[in-house]
């Protein structure tokens, strides 16, 4: 097997190379808080060699530099294959657009390529798809990721949007009282999508958004749970500060959570369904992203698909590439539903004012979303980037009279614009955690006067509501209004039958009252207690495919307790300080054997995530833990015993 230092000498033998177009050569320091010591080495099974790719305009001067990392699979290299790479790159550089185009790994993961020329015939064809690069590990990543028959997985997501379907007259219902707006069927679309989901099929929303089981929760969707539904209000709440914030306007009532993100339909009359889905996002303004939310998640999993290296913040091949198999599995979810979202679609558009190509392209405002009104939108009007800023307070006040003027003389288009914006930016101005009686942003009572006089005489008077409610709670932020039922405890027992020996398994179930649980299962198998975590729509439980990952698990136990043992045996022999032990005893603890360096381990299988083992310290100092990811060798940490 050839060595690193062989694989170093073969690059640096070929770099620097130069072209008229591109220099490509090994960056001097390390870039983007990477910790080396030389640009090429070995990190788990890949050969990793960070490039700088510097681009010549014609008169010769710099027109880009890109730094970047390289990743090669070691099980797929040889010196002479590497050397052949390289000398084919080289020869080819002239006639590439730019450095980074002799970027091409999946040369050397196809085996026919050994020649020099093997490699330039490589490098003139086309670079696979991402989606035809990984097609081998998507059909794999499917035996686990959803074993289940195509029909049943058609059942369930049937069966999702039936529930939905049929609470959404009631959800709606309810929805009109409090907050005096109606409801799209897509909202129930929405939650029956989120509903039908498996855990393999949240892994991409999880990974690459922050929406969760839980996330999805936090909002008006969470009504078309039966359960969520017959909750009580919180003294002194209402029900239209839900989960609100600082940037979002009486239109956009929440209607679920992300990551340092909300989700919202905008209503800009309540005689009508909204034109579209909002998003909102702290500091920024807020825009559309869709007609429907299925709308957004299938132009979101297009944009990933077609460039996930923009999105899918990972250097490990193998990381990424179970990623980009999890987002092609949520996105095969969203086909599912692709039938009931046209139908949905066309129904609800009946009830809309503008559709949503026209309201998408009304003038913006410097917040975000702009204003709709029979007079027009906001192109035109003078508006504040910054409410803040001292220079212009006094044109703020003048701008306000002015509002207020073409108000009385029956045009509420200005003081609509600028009621909203003064709403929007001053209370985003304040940061921190704000409470009622100290939360007092800049213009909001010119805010409210505004907004309420100009939604009134607009006949929307359900805006005109919503707009004093939430400026009498405005130092609410990002809570539920509800009550949530004092956690509980049920258990119940299964009986997992596994080729290893039968397991007797408690399912202990974390119940807050929402729509998410967590189940935590604990299994007592004669060599090792086993605990798995698996968060999840009520509905989703029992979940066979997880309650298979379990069973499959447990059939192969003892070979990954074996193999958690090795893997802190080469993290003994390769980094001892990182286990807490001095390089000298390292060799007399060896000779004493595997298992009088750990005591009997404790074994975490986190469902959608991977397999945690704790191995309670026998010879070494700390806690030693090796964690399991799919497709990666076991990662050995250490924790100490108060941790």
């Amino acid at each position: 097997m050839s060595t690193l230092e062989q694989y170093q000498e073969i690059a640096h033998r070929h770099l620097p190379a130069r072209s008229p177009k591109c220099l490509l050569h090994f960056p001097e320091k390390p870039e983007m808080g990477e910790d080396w010591t030389h640009p090429i080495r070995i990190k788990d099974d890949e050969l990793l060699v960070e490039l700088m790719a510097v681009g010549y305009e014609e008169d010769g001067s710099i027109g880009s530099v890109m730094v970047f990392c390289a990743r090669f699979d070691l099980a797929k290299l040889s010196a002479a294959r590497w050397a052949a790479y390289w000398e084919a790159a080289v020869r080819v550089l002239p006639e590439v657009g730019s450095g980074i185009d002799v970027h091409r790994p999946d040369l050397i993961d196809d085996p026919s390529n050994n020649t020099v020329e093997d490699f330039v015939r490589g490098f003139h064809s086309p670079e696979p798809s991402v989606l035809e690069e990984t097609q081998a590990a998507y059909e794999e990543f499917l035996r686990s990721a959803r074993p289940e028959p195509r029909e049943k997985t058609l059942a369930r997501r049937a069966a999702a949007f039936e529930r939905a379907m049929a609470n959404h007259d009631k959800v709606a219902a309810r929805f009109l009282r409090s907050h005096g707006l109606r409801l799209p069927k897509s909202a129930a679309l929405t939650w029956a999508i989120f509903t039908s989901l498996s855990p393999n099929e949240w892994a991409a929303t999880r990974a690459l958004m922050g929406i969760t089981p839980t996330s999805v929760s936090c909002g008006v969707l969470r009504l078309y749970s039966d359960r969520a539904f017959e909750l009580p209000l919180k003294e002194g709440f209402d029900e239209r500060i839900h989960y609100v914030s600082a940037i979002h306007p009486p239109e956009a009532p929440v209607m679920f959570l992300a990551e340092c993100a909300s989700f919202a339909y905008f209503f800009d009359d309540p005689r009508d369904l909204p034109s579209g889905v909002v998003k909102f996002m702290n500091d920024t303004p807020s825009v559309w992203v869709g007609e429907t939310f299925w709308d957004f998640f299938i132009l979101w999993t297009d944009k990933v698909l077609e460039r996930p290296w923009n999105f899918i913040e990972t250097q490990n091949r193998r990381e990424f590439r179970e990623l980009f198999c999890q987002l092609r599995l949520f996105r095969e979810a969203l086909e599912d539903f692709r039938d009931y979202a046209e139908a949905v679609r066309e129904e609800d558009q009946k009830g809309m004012r503008w559709s949503y190509e026209e309201r998408s392209q009304m003038a913006r405002q410097p917040s975000g979303i702009g204003i709709a009104t029979p007079q027009g939108d906001s192109e035109g009007l003078w508006l504040p980037e910054n409410i803040l800023e001292d220079a212009i307070q006094s044109e703020i006040a003048e701008h306000v009279d002015q509002a207020r003027s073409e108000l009385a003389q029956g045009n509420p288009r200005y003081a609509l614009a600028l009621g909203r914006e003064l709403f929007c930016q001053g209370r985003a101005s304040v940061r921190g955690e704000p409470s009622t009686e100290s939360y007092a942003p800049p213009w909001q009572d010119e805010s409210l006067e505004l907004l309420v006089g100009a939604y009134e005489q607009l006949g929307r008077d359900a805006l005109a509501q919503n707009v004093k409610v939430l400026h009498e709670h405005r130092g609410i932020f990002l809570e539920s209004a509800f009550v949530e039922v004092p956690p509980s405890i049920e258990i119940q027992e299964i009986k997992l039958q596994h080729h290893v020996d039968p397991g007797l398994g408690t399912l202990v179930v974390q119940d807050d009252g929402s729509e998410t649980v967590v189940w935590v299962g604990v299994l007592h198998p004669e060599t090792a207690p086993l605990r798995f975590f698996f968060e999840a729509p009520r509905d989703v439980w029992p979940d066979q495919a997880s309650l298979g990952r379990v069973k499959a698990f447990l059939a192969t136990r003892d070979e990954r307790i074996a193999e958690a043992r090795a893997a802190i045996v080469d993290e003994l022999q390769r980094n001892p300080e990182g286990l807490g032990v001095q390089a000298t005893d390292v060799e007399a603890l060896l000779r004493e054997g595997e298992t009088s360096l750990v005591e009997q381990p404790e074994i975490s299988l986190y469902l959608d995530e991977g397999v945690f083992v704790l191995f309670r310290a026998g010879k070494l100092p700390p806690y030693v833990t090796v964690t399991f990811d799919a497709g990666r060798p076991p990662r050995v940490d250490t924790v100490s015993a108060g941790g």
